[in-house]
Order: C-alpha cells, then sequence, then structure tokens
C-alpha cells in the first residue's frame, strides 16, 4: 500500500497523515489507524465533493 511505500521518505519529511486517490467515478481517502499501517480506514468521496471538508471531519472523528 502507499502507506509501506512512503517509508522511506519520513525520516525526511515526517509520516503520511492520509492518502487520496481520484477516480473518474470516486475519490478514496485512505488513512492509516496505526503506527505498524496494519489497520486502515477507507472512506470513498463523490467526486464532485471538496475533499478538504471531509478530510477535516474524519480526523476530527478518529
Amino acid at each position: 500500500m502507499i502507506f509501506a511505500m512512503n517509508k522511506q521518505f519520513e525520516g525526511d519529511l515526517g509520516n503520511l497523515n492520509y492518502h487520496l486517490t481520484e477516480y473518474g467515478k470516486v475519490k478514496i481517502l485512505t488513512i492509516a489507524l496505526s503506527n505498524e499501517n496494519r489497520y486502515y480506514l477507507c472512506v470513498s468521496i463523490d467526486p464532485a465533493e471538496n475533499c478538504g471538508p471531509v478530510v477535516l471531519k474524519v480526523f476530527k472523528s478518529i
């Protein structure tokens, strides 16, 4: 997964907080729920939706 692939950059850039993937019909927000990257929360978002407020709501909820 993208979180495991980006481990190499954590020393320089810090931890990856979330990953947003945009497809033609859906946006998928992926958030690691553990430091070991064993558990993830995936949220599907309508492609027309503004993702900023959605990301903030999800982070406030977890």
